[in-house]
């Protein structure tokens, strides 16, 4: 982009693909980490006792896969995401305040 230029937002034609979202990418990420961590450790075990492979090699094969998999999600759905956290506060505020008027 040059100097200068201001980027324009434009409406994006039906089924092209959203730019990507690296908050929610990190966000999913981070909040699958304990489900990860549970697949990690049987997996390893599973190699381990198996004789597969080294307990390490199927504990981060299984972390990558999940941690990975949520990043993808909430990179690709960021945009849908943050709608339906703001669609949630704004309902949230209007029930509050519909509560607190009927005390009054």
């Amino acid at each position: 982009m040059r100097a200068g230029a201001s980027k324009r937002t434009t409406l994006r034609p039906r089924g092209t693909h959203m730019a990507d979202n690296e908050f929610w990418g990190t966000t999913a990420a981070v909040a699958s980490t304990p489900v990860a961590i549970v697949a990690g450790l049987t997996n390893g075990s599973y190699q381990a006792a198996t004789g597969a492979g080294s307990f390490n090699h199927g504990f981060e094969s299984a972390m990558k896969t999940v941690t990975g998999s949520a990043h993808r999600f909430g990179n690709d759905h960021g945009t849908t995401i943050t709608r339906a956290v703001i669609t949630g506060f704004v309902g949230l505020a209007f029930a509050t305040a519909r509560d607190i008027t009927k005390r009054t």
